[in-house]
């Protein structure tokens, strides 16, 4: 009787570490899917808010101008880019911004743009008050 049994040990521990190397790699599978998925959203963040630096900068400018500021400005840093515009709408004092942000590749992942679209109200002939932001729009 013992002698029809001999190979059932190595058949269960064969069985055995084929289902824990399957469930790894499922397990790797996914890990590396959650992992992909959080550094593409970190990056859409980090664009995002080099979106918002160039509004910050617009803003900057049109409070410490003398005249009308429009036109563009592009600025460079280690992690991304933003480049903004701004233009006046109408004399009333209606400015619209337009920033995108950029962040470069890391690893495998591509670059990542964000854009920005402000709308604004600010009076040149009360610079005392706070510009006015009428609406604002992620366009990217």
């Amino acid at each position: 009787m013992l002698k029809n049994q001999q190979g059932n040990a190595l058949l269960l521990v064969v069985m055995t570490f084929a289902v824990f190397l399957a469930l790894l790699g499922i397990s790797l599978e996914r890990g590396t899917t959650f992992l992909h998925n959080v550094q593409q959203k970190t990056l859409e963040d980090i664009a995002l808010n080099f979106a918002e630096a160039g509004v910050e900068c617009a803003l900057d400018k049109i409070l410490t101008s003398t005249g009308d500021f429009s036109g563009e400005e592009d600025k460079s840093f280690t992690t991304g880019s933003f480049s903004m515009s701004i233009s006046y709408r109408t004399v009333s004092g209606i400015i619209e911004i337009y920033s995108e942000g950029m962040t470069k590749g890391q690893g495998t992942s591509s670059p990542v743009h964000k854009a920005l679209r402000v709308i604004l109200s600010y009076d040149r002939q009360y610079p005392e008050k706070t510009p006015v932001m009428l609406s604002r729009e992620e366009v990217l």
